[in-house]
């Protein structure tokens, strides 16, 4: 696990040790550059696999090829067998170089061979590529500059900023589909003009000069499943097998792993086959503001049951307010992230991997929008259509005005799981896990898994028969859980999670109640994006934003602290805004995002 960082184009590569060390947190056991003409990488590496060798930039000695490489490549090992009979040799323990050697072998169509979550660079002469996984679940964003002479890529948008030429305005296409869909409907953008991400599974192909750059962009599809099942029975018992060889497989590593466990069908799934496959023992972890949370008390009897070391992170109303600019910092978004990022702080003291549930809503069918297609299409038609929106944005808005294939769930289904998917979920968990050096897995996201799933009929997905969402999973956890003598795991395929939306539900009330106190009405009537936001809160989390990343690209300013902030933007002293913060009751919002 890396983060990476590098100029094409440029024969001058100073800026890119800055890049890199902007990263140092996804990487802190090492960071190191390597130039070549027209051509600069970094990487700061997070030893996981092989703990003695592959620290990164790696630098082929048969190709003179350079890999910056962010992920884990689950088939690596068979991968590695492959290129071993064609005759490659190894010179470390890791993924990484799997692949080198087989773009080395197979040239940008390695791609076509990697099982994994990843983004990667390879410069390789005059020519370069840059690669994201098929779901999008580690970043690349990039600028291209001078008139298209120049790309600028990183893992983090932070890391580009240090480059003067790459500009840091807000981009309000961007913010148009935050207030409607509530994400960012275009996976290639991002909320700064001129910033683009690497779509999922997409590969560029760049011919690299001193002149200029020539881009090619090839696919990346998800590799295809075996023959459809004839029954749901059948799907089950594939099902099982595909997700307890995604278990296995994310696994792999040199050093421990954890799980966060909320008590829900999700992570309980995890945890359940996670304890068959490897016994009890393992460390689970889950967090919030209130110790009378029902995820608290689920998840604890959860991994009593499974006999798991379970801890619970439990922080005050304090701790999140203190918490909010390095949020916004690590998470590169105005959104509340508050409660995953004290969860990985906490994991980050005593390990470096950690298990996940993200994917499975969007894999198995789990939201509202798969039952209630109309309620979403009624919200997403009351926005202004004077709103901006991206260019994915307004063709998703234009879908659900006409209502156009809603009468069926393939659409809904397909939507969610793309930018909904990278934007809402898989963005944040990478960049506030990442800042204290985490790397987190998502086995429902396996690619087997994915690919098995999409090819299922929608109702083995949204049982509407019977009122079941996520039908397939709860059959397949019925199905390990009859393997046990504890009848008490059934609990956790007869409840929905509440999970991170809620586990702030105290802190968040409580930060709506100040923030309407202390600022005054125009600070809302008339700030500057708002059209673009629905509360007080938001617009401070947007404020801070432009604070930290317009302002100071990406740097946190010395001293930041919310409540001096609020209190500016009050026109308060801050004892005043303390005074309402400690007088503040926790109550739950009406206000969403």
């Amino acid at each position: 696990m890396c983060g990476i960082a590098g100029i094409l184009g440029a024969e001058d590569g100073t800026r890119v040790p800055e890049m890199t060390a902007a990263l140092r947190h996804r990487g802190p056991d090492h960071q190191a550059t390597v130039a070549r003409p027209h051509a600069h990488v970094g990487a700061a590496r997070l030893r996981i696999v092989d703990l003695t060798a592959g620290d990164q930039p790696l630098v082929s000695a048969r190709s003179g090829a350079v890999l910056v490489f962010n992920g884990e490549i689950y088939n690596y090992r068979e991968l590695r067998s492959v290129l071993s009979a064609r005759g490659h040799r190894f010179d470390t323990a890791t993924d990484s170089e799997v692949v080198l050697r087989a773009y080395e072998e197979y040239g940008w169509r390695c791609v076509e061979h990697l099982r994994g979550m990843y983004a990667f660079a390879i410069v390789d002469g005059e020519r370069a590529i840059l690669a994201r996984d098929p779901l999008g679940i580690k970043p690349l964003h990039y600028c291209l500059m001078d008139g298209g002479r120049r790309l600028v890529f990183a893992s983090e948008i932070k890391a580009l900023l240090r480059c003067p030429a790459v500009p840091a305005r807000l981009n309000e296409a961007a913010l148009g589909d935050l207030h409607v869909f509530e994400y960012v409907a275009d996976a290639r953008a991002t909320l700064f003009e001129g910033i683009s991400s690497l779509e999922p599974g997409c590969c560029l192909e760049v011919a690299v000069s001193a002149d200029r750059l020539d881009i090619r962009a090839h696919r990346i599809a998800l590799p295809p499943p075996a023959a459809s099942p004839e029954n749901v029975e059948a799907a089950e018992q594939e099902l099982e097998t595909l997700l307890d060889a995604a278990l296995r497989s994310h696994r792999m590593g040199d050093v421990p792993l954890c799980l966060t466990l909320s008590g829900g069908l999700d992570s309980t799934f995890l945890a359940l086959v996670l304890s068959q496959q490897a016994g009890p023992g393992a460390v689970s972890y889950v967090a919030g503001d209130d110790a009378q949370h029902v995820d608290f008390e689920q998840a604890r009897r959860m991994a009593g049951l499974l006999g798991f070391e379970h801890r619970a992170v439990l922080f005050s109303f304090e701790q999140y307010l203190a918490a909010i600019p390095a949020t916004i910092l690590a998470g590169e978004s105005f959104t509340d992230g508050v409660p995953q990022y004290l969860l990985f702080q906490a994991i980050g003291r005593d390990f470096r991997v950690a298990l996940n549930g993200e994917g499975a809503d969007e894999v198995f069918g789990g939201y509202p929008e798969h039952w209630w297609a109309d309620r979403y299409v009624e919200r997403i038609s009351q926005a202004p259509r004077s709103l901006p929106l991206t260019e994915h944005g307004a063709e998703a808005r234009d879908v659900l005005a006409s209502k156009r294939d809603l009468h069926t769930d393939a659409w809904m289904y397909e939507h969610l799981l793309g930018a909904q998917l990278v934007d809402r979920h898989l963005h944040p968990l990478d960049k506030l896990s990442m800042a204290s050096s985490v790397e987190v897995r998502v086995p429902f996201l396996a690619d087997a898994v994915a690919a098995y799933v999409r090819t299922l009929p929608s109702r083995w997905r949204v049982n509407r028969e019977i009122g079941s969402s996520k039908y397939i999973l709860r059959r397949v956890y019925l199905r390990r859980w009859k393997s046990t003598a504890e009848p008490g795991l059934v609990e956790a395929v007869l409840r929905e999670k509440r999970g991170f939306p809620d586990a702030r539900r105290a802190s968040d009330g409580r930060f709506h109640h100040v923030c309407d106190r202390v600022l005054p009405e125009r600070y809302f009537t008339e700030h500057p994006h708002r059209r673009f936001l629905l509360h007080n809160v938001q617009a401070i989390w947007l404020d801070l934003f432009q604070l930290i990343f317009c302002e100071h690209r990406g740097l946190l300013p010395v001293g930041l602290d919310v409540v001096e902030f609020v209190a500016a933007r009050a026109g308060k002293r801050r004892a005043a805004v303390m005074a309402e913060v400690a007088a503040a009751a926790p109550h739950r919002p009406g206000a969403g995002r």
